[in-house]
């Protein structure tokens, strides 16, 4: 639990650097480390688009790390998966090669992530009779020109790719039991995802808490490696009886930071001062 404005989402992404770097790291061949490691999901696909661009901005920093320390990290690229559904993305590359609507609805992010500027070609790929819809920033002085950027906004893509960031909606999981392509999430020489992120954890209540709670059976299962099942962090600023609530959805026990204290304007870990107009953490 923090605050709204207090930095959940940085911290989550720190979280996720961290685990995609253990991932590589603690391998003698770090590509045995590539593959799905975090899953992030949210419940409204509006707010998935807009923490799509932050998270973006993280994958592309771990990727320089990667191409500047290939030994330690391997060859296999950091990358990031946006799967939200298609009504807000394709659901394959020959539809947004064909279709203008479609080939807008993948195009999600308006800059480059490294560089901030608005020089992104998108189907970069297709010039190369490649069947990947990719996206190039054109900008001589991004440190990313020359690069295939690493993202991936087609759902074709990102059961292909197998992306180490996956960003999707709550209800785009029910997939998994429709679709054998989701298969490729949990499977592969990498292993399972080890973190799993839910944020808004106060929205997955009454009849959606229901549903979810089902398909977190089967997701916590796929997850599992050598019976231990994956780490659940679970971002809110607003909860109530977030014990009973967790063990419903995930069957966890709550480790609840930052901890309860006696003044709810410091916690230690953010101090709020009333003073400013406004709130200042």
């Amino acid at each position: 639990w923090f605050p709204t404005g207090g930095g959940k989402t940085e911290a989550y992404l720190g979280l996720t650097a961290f685990t995609l770097f253990w991932r590589r790291l603690r391998e003698d061949d770090p590509n045995t480390g590539a593959g799905v490691a975090v899953l992030m999901r949210y419940t409204l696909r509006l707010l998935t688009v807009q923490q799509f661009e932050r998270a973006s901005r993280l994958i592309m920093a771990c990727e320089h790390l990667r191409r500047a320390h290939p030994a330690e990290l391997g060859s296999e690229p950091f990358s990031i998966g946006l799967w939200v559904g298609n009504n807000a993305t394709p659901a394959k590359v020959l539809d947004a090669r064909k279709d203008p609507q479609e080939a807008r609805k993948a195009q999600q992010l308006a800059r480059c992530p490294a560089c901030n500027q608005k020089k992104l070609r998108w189907d970069a790929e297709k010039a190369r009779n490649s069947p990947e819809y990719l996206v190039e920033c054109t900008n001589t002085a991004c440190p990313t020109h020359g690069w295939r950027l690493p993202i991936w906004t087609i759902d074709e893509d990102v059961y292909r790719a197998r992306p180490s960031l996956v960003i999707g909606t709550l209800d785009k999981f029910a997939q998994i039991v429709r679709s054998p392509s989701t298969h490729a999430f949990f499977a592969g020489a990498g292993g399972p995802p080890e973190l799993i992120i839910q944020d808004e954890l106060h929205l997955i209540a009454g009849p959606l808490g229901t549903v979810a709670g089902v398909y977190e059976c089967a997701i916590d299962l796929l997850c599992r490696r050598n019976g231990i099942g994956p780490k659940i962090l679970g971002s809110t600023a607003t909860i109530r009886r977030a014990r009973d609530q967790v063990r419903q959805l995930f069957d966890r026990d709550v480790a609840q930071f930052p901890p309860p204290v006696l003044d709810a304007n410091d916690s230690c870990f953010a101090v709020v001062d009333d003073a400013v107009p406004g709130r200042l953490y």
